[in-house]
């Protein structure tokens, strides 16, 4: 089981906005929820960059594997995970099945 702090997916949420909400839950030393990745998928950095501005917009990579991002009767919630193939850079989404995310996370 991997971890990460996941939140609601807004018009406009970027990798800095994650990324500065990570931060806080971190130093309000909330805990992380657990996912499992329903799907990696390692792409290109260029790719990774645009994927990022702006999370809220449904993208062709991952539409296959939107069905497969839901929830676990025992709780947990399957995630497709995006890595950046140049750094250890994940993005982490749910979509529970549908086109664009409605939770997101990183890792670093």
């Amino acid at each position: 089981m991997a971890i990460c702090y996941l939140f609601k997916v807004s018009q406009g949420t970027s990798w800095n906005d994650l990324e500065k909400l990570s931060s806080e839950q971190k130093k309000a030393c909330r805990k992380p929820s657990e996912y499992s990745a329903a799907a990696v998928l390692s792409v290109a950095p260029s790719l990774f960059s645009c994927i990022c501005q702006d999370i809220s917009i449904p993208h062709w990579i991952y539409q296959e594997y939107k069905e497969l991002a839901i929830t676990l009767p025992d709780g947990t919630r399957r995630c497709i995970v995006i890595r950046n193939s140049a750094d250890s850079k994940q993005l982490v989404l749910y979509t529970a099945g549908r086109n664009s995310p409605l939770y997101a996370g990183i890792t670093e």
